[in-house]
């Protein structure tokens, strides 16, 4: 975002594509940009950031998610609360603590999850739906029967893990 930051008028649109650990590290980020975390500055010199990206945030996929794994064994990390109205397209969204902190989105982030039924990583995000539902996290365009897919095209459960990056159609898919 920085980058775009020199440019007058521009409005950078971001498109994150996570795989497998990737897809829990990303959502955990997404939520705390969403909620306006200010996370320390790690050499402990700095003021605290909160990095100002997750507005310009259009588009996940998520490839291989172990996210309702992460969500059932560590509930702890996945403490959100958040206030979302959504108004003609438009969403605001604020952390249940602090609803002073508003985070405008010009529009829900939509999000595609794509599973091979031979994988035994990534799965169906019924828990995430659930989490999300349950937080007041209506940032995500992510609907079980739309933006759920599973399919078959690997037997063999360690190479369906990692096929994702060769498979054109569900590139093809995320990007239409």
């Amino acid at each position: 975002v920085a980058a775009f930051a020199g440019q007058s008028g521009s409005k950078p649109e971001i498109y994150l594509v996570a795989h497998s650990e990737g897809t829990v590290v990303t959502l955990l980020a997404l939520l705390q940009a969403l909620s306006s975390t200010r996370l320390a500055d790690p050499d402990g010199t700095g003021p605290a950031q909160h990095g100002g990206w997750g507005e310009h945030v259009r588009g996940l996929m998520t490839i291989g998610a172990p996210i309702d794994k992460h969500i059932a064994l560590w509930p702890e990390l996945w403490d959100f609360n958040f206030v979302t109205e959504i108004d003609c397209g438009r969403v605001a969204i604020a952390p249940q603590a602090d609803r002073k902190r508003v985070m405008q989105l010009a529009r829900q982030i939509k999000w595609k999850n794509y599973y091979d039924y031979g994988d035994p990583v990534g799965f169906r995000l019924d828990e995430t739906r659930r989490l999300l539902e349950r937080s007041g996290c209506r940032a995500f365009e992510f609907h079980s029967v739309n933006d759920d897919h599973g399919y078959s095209r690997s037997w063999l459960p360690g190479k369906a893990h990692v096929d994702y990056w060769r498979d054109d159609a569900v590139f093809t898919h995320f990007i239409d």
